[in-house]
């Protein structure tokens, strides 16, 4: 059996699936593209079969039923999402598409921040520290800086998506904010690093991007809260991708079109 007819079966048994309860005869696809430069061609199967589990368990957990994760015969690094209907649902795909990385790192102990990158590369001479890297802080404002706010943080993480084990949106400050559980590992590896480093700030990172960086009060195991979110919507489309964790790259839209059920085989 040859590709092309592998995946017209494959195809064939999904749409048979989903058709046992709806039978849609339309589908929004969205075609997307796994952004992965540099990575081995050879990898990049085992990539978007790891993108397309995810994906469905997002869309799941979102309560979207039939939607189709097709891959694109003619690119490797290609797939298609096909929702039922001609229209998307209100955000759709939207957030569910993001990467979704979370990676919890500890702010350098004695640089001036959050400032330009400028300001504190020229604390170190003109170089970043081994072991650090400059991302950009969202947690504050930047009326008194001459450029956008930068933080100085740990290269290697604390704790990362990786290691969460559920977490759920939470707005009982009266804020949109994300509360998570870590695994036994996790919890493990975080109450060492936060019990060694109080008084520290400790940056939650979202997609390479400091929400917030707030100072570690006292040892913490086995769960976080993620604030500096503007949205209640936002927690609640961070709570369900941390639960699937991130993509192992990110991913573009490139096209959006409806189509028959019968199209999609073609």
């Amino acid at each position: 059996m040859n590709t092309r007819t592998l995946c017209l079966a494959l195809l064939a048994l999904a749409l048979a699936a989903a058709g046992c309860q709806s039978k849609p005869t339309h589908y929004v696809q969205v075609q997307v593209r796994l952004e992965a430069a540099g990575v081995d061609p050879a990898a990049m199967p085992a990539m978007r079969a790891q993108t397309i589990q995810i994906l469905d368990k997002r869309f799941r957990d979102a309560g979207m039923e039939g939607v189709l994760l097709l891959e694109d015969p003619a690119a490797a690094d290609g797939l298609r999402a096909c929702f039922p209907g001609k229209s998307l649902p209100d955000g759709m795909p939207g957030s569910l598409l993001n990467q979704t990385k979370l990676e919890l790192c500890l702010v350098h102990p004695t640089a001036t921040q959050p400032d330009t990158a400028e300001a504190i590369l020229a604390q170190f001479n003109g170089a970043l520290p081994e072991g650090y890297r400059l991302v950009p802080y969202l947690g504050g404002s930047e009326e008194a800086l001459s450029g956008p706010a930068q933080l100085l943080v740990a290269t290697d993480a604390v704790i990362t998506d990786a290691d969460i084990q559920d977490a759920h949106p939470d707005n009982s400050q009266g804020k949109p904010a994300v509360n998570f559980t870590l695994v036994e590992a996790g919890a493990e590896r975080f109450g060492r690093a936060t019990a060694a480093n109080i008084g520290r700030q400790l940056a939650i990172l979202l997609d390479g991007q400091a929400l917030s960086a707030p100072i570690i009060q006292s040892k913490i195991t086995d769960s976080g809260i993620i604030t500096g979110l503007e949205k209640q919507s936002e927690a609640e489309d961070i709570a369900l991708c941390l639960r699937s964790h991130s993509l192992p790259c990110k991913v573009a839209i490139l096209s959006q079109k409806v189509i028959t059920r019968e199209s999609l085989a073609q």
